[in-house]
């Protein structure tokens, strides 16, 4: 499993997308190369701006801990 404060992991681990959306984001991140997680998750309408948002929150809290 991929390690706990990556954006990913954080977003199925709070069951907000699965691994099917998660590929399909990281294979449209690659199309725009550069492009956040983040944002190519809003871009295909799979999660939105707040989600990301309190995700982002606590992968940053993750990080100060770990």
């Amino acid at each position: 499993m991929q390690q706990p404060y990556r954006l990913g992991a954080l977003l199925m681990h709070k069951q907000l997308i699965n691994q099917q959306q998660l590929d399909r984001a990281l294979i449209h991140q690659q199309q725009y190369k550069g492009m956040p997680l983040g944002q190519a998750l809003i871009s295909l309408g799979i999660v939105n701006q707040r989600q990301i948002t309190k995700a982002l929150h606590k992968q940053n809290r993750i990080r100060l801990y770990a």
